[in-house]
């Protein structure tokens, strides 16, 4: 029960409508990585995206890129946040809202109701 409270309090502390500090920490990461990434257009919400030797397909709509990271963790990857820019559009948006600050208090509430039974 205290470790709970203990995690609750540290969740407290991230910033208001911040991610947790662990994914703003890879998304960080992958900002770095695509600033050496080359795009062009490929359709409506399509885009080939080049990172060195390796060629990635993304797509903005479905939320896909042929890395299958951005679908793996739900945090953009260099690819998409390449193609989110080359869009005109905000890629720590698009993070899920599983790393969010208010999904980490409604777990550790429910956690908190649920040990006091």
């Amino acid at each position: 029960m205290e470790r709970l409270v203990a995690k609750e309090v540290d969740v407290r502390k991230w910033k208001d409508d911040g991610f947790s500090p662990k994914s703003e920490l890879l998304f960080i990461e992958y900002l770095k990585i695509s600033k050496v990434c080359k795009v062009s257009d490929n359709g409506d919400n399509g885009y080939e995206v080049t990172e060195g030797a390796d060629r990635h397909i993304v797509n903005l709509r479905e939320k896909k890129c042929t890395c299958r990271t951005w679908d793996l963790t739900g945090i953009p990857c260099p690819h998409a946040i390449k193609a989110m820019e080359h869009k005109k559009m905000i890629p720590m948006k698009d993070i899920h809202w599983y790393y969010s600050k208010e999904a980490s208090l409604a777990v550790y509430k429910h956690k908190l109701q649920l040990a006091c039974w």
